[in-house]
């Protein structure tokens, strides 16, 4: 803790990363874990679910969008692929074509072939 001219600051604590990696936890306690992800109470017979709290709700419908998204953009690249192999292959049949109609035979051997 500092004090320069009446004002105070402190320097800011930092979780010890390498233990978590470690210890395979997530780099920030607070977004996952038993405490965010289960439900503040559950009833006592079991049989009727306990409703979604703001947040927990929120993050199910972000982690939906996000789940939306990546497989949009996962079509989007498998298109591109499929694009980028149909022009590589319509570029090698052009260049196999030239070759193919430069190397034709001319004058008596295409006369005496036929």
């Amino acid at each position: 803790t500092t004090t320069i001219s009446g004002f105070h600051t402190s320097s800011v604590t930092h979780l010890n990363q390498d233990w978590r990696a470690k210890k395979k936890l997530h780099s920030n306690p607070y977004t996952c874990g038993p405490l965010v992800n289960l439900p503040d109470y559950s009833f006592k017979d079991n049989n009727k679910p306990v409703p979604y709290g703001i947040n927990q709700l929120k993050r199910i419908r972000q982690h939906q969008e996000y789940a939306k998204r990546v497989v949009h953009l996962a079509g989007e690249i498998d298109g591109a692929l499929e694009r980028y192999n149909r022009l590589q292959n319509e570029k090698e049949r052009r260049k196999q074509q030239i070759i193919d109609n430069k190397l034709k035979p001319k004058g008596q051997l295409l006369i005496t072939d036929k």
